[in-house]
């Protein structure tokens, strides 16, 4: 389950990326939040605590993106 949980969140990060490289900016946001949470979860379970990290200030940039394009 973890490995589909894992492929789901990089699908959602790679789509998140060209969305907010096209200006789709709601979209890519949402996908990389989604990308973030899937992958923070998987690194979570394996205790991986540098990815964990990472993802954690990724969906922090994240939301704040989100917010400022469209507050």
């Amino acid at each position: 389950m973890f490995a589909y949980l894992s492929w789901f969140g990089t699908a959602c990060s790679v789509f998140g990326s060209f969305a907010v490289a096209e200006h789709y900016f709601m979209a890519g946001y949402i996908a990389f939040i989604l990308g973030a949470v899937s992958l923070l979860t998987c690194f979570i379970k394996d205790r991986n605590w540098s990815m964990i990290c990472l993802q954690l200030f990724f969906m922090v940039a994240n939301i704040r993106g989100l917010y400022n394009a469209f507050a």
